[in-house]
């Protein structure tokens, strides 16, 4: 009898210690899946002066083509999800259009928005830009543009403000892609930081013939960013996170067979192959863990070195 009295409490112990594990694992679970939002109450807000008109919601392919025209393709290579889009008209009959953008996670909302920074920033969202009556921020796992059809000039006021209201409503912020930390901050071009997954990305970025061989997709994050070394030097830096080791050496091997064999060689180590162009660029190529590191376009091979140097060195 004793020794059953204290199996019971025991084993409640147990179980309670059981729940509460599984609970705090299913918060945590919570907070890292980015939960879904409802972007139908998000584009619609109270700006003084402005009344809404017609509200959409999309969330097919189809649907984003017909909209968003050549931008489509550009936002399914983020993982488009849904949007959704209301036009608010003032007493002068001027329009200024809320779009909302679901990616599903902050990385994907983040490298949307990094595609074209250019412009006066703005301290709304994460991130914001804001040029010739188009203002764009990301936060969370949405990305936002307010859009002025029409006299800009005479709207930039209320595209702000409309920016502001949306803000308000999203409360997720999310985080900047990690791999971010993973490349120098010194002497970076503003406005030339990318970050995204997909190929289709790379070729509107900067187009290399053979980057196909690189196996970009969207189990992979690359980030990119130009790099001033004076005059007319703006070497462009990558660097690609593949899933696993054996992932990036087989792009590695393959876009070396394909493109750095058909260069003249001019340095080669255990750490970098670099090349000289026709066009007397040096462009490198390096591995490290499950990163691949590649720099086009530098005007001597030890701007190569340095900038790889730099990415290893954070790897590491």
């Amino acid at each position: 009898m004793t020794q059953a009295k204290l199996k019971i409490p025991t084993l409640i112990l147990i179980m309670l210690f059981i729940f509460c594990g599984c609970s705090k694992k299913d918060k945590q679970e919570i907070t890292v899946s980015e939960e879904d939002v409802d972007i139908a109450k998000i584009v619609n807000v109270n700006v003084p002066g402005w009344k809404a008109g017609i509200e959409r919601v999309i969330n097919y392919e189809q649907g984003l083509r017909l909209y968003a025209g050549r931008l489509a393709d550009l936002y399914l290579a983020y993982g488009f999800k849904k949007f959704a889009t209301k036009e608010y008209k003032n007493p002068n009959s001027l329009s200024i259009m809320v779009e909302v953008y679901d990616f599903g996670n902050s990385k994907s909302a983040y490298g949307i928005y990094s595609f074209d920074t250019a412009g006066k920033k703005m301290d709304i969202g994460n991130d914001a830009s804001y040029s010739y009556g188009i203002l764009r921020f990301w936060k969370g796992r949405l990305f936002v543009r307010i859009v002025a059809q029409e006299e800009y000039r005479q709207l930039e006021k209320s595209v702000i403000q409309f920016a502001r209201a949306v803000d308000q409503k999203i409360t997720n912020t999310g985080e900047r892609p990690y791999l971010l930390t993973k490349i120098p901050q010194e002497k970076m071009v503003p406005d030339t930081l990318h970050f995204f997954h997909e190929n289709a990305c790379l070729n509107n970025i900067y187009y290399i013939p053979e980057s196909y061989t690189l196996g970009l997709s969207n189990q992979t994050d690359v980030v990119t960013a130009q790099y001033s070394f004076g005059a007319n030097s703006c070497p462009r830096l990558f660097v690609i996170e593949y899933p696993d080791e054996l992932s990036a050496q087989n792009a590695y091997n393959a876009f070396t067979v394909r493109y750095y064999d058909n260069q003249m060689p001019v340095y080669k180590s255990d750490d970098i192959n670099i090349v000289r162009t026709e066009e007397d660029d040096y462009n490198s190529i390096s591995i490290k863990k499950n990163f691949v590191i590649l720099v086009f376009e530098a005007h001597s091979a030890d701007i190569n070195k340095r900038l790889t140097k730099e990415v290893t060195k954070r790897i590491d």
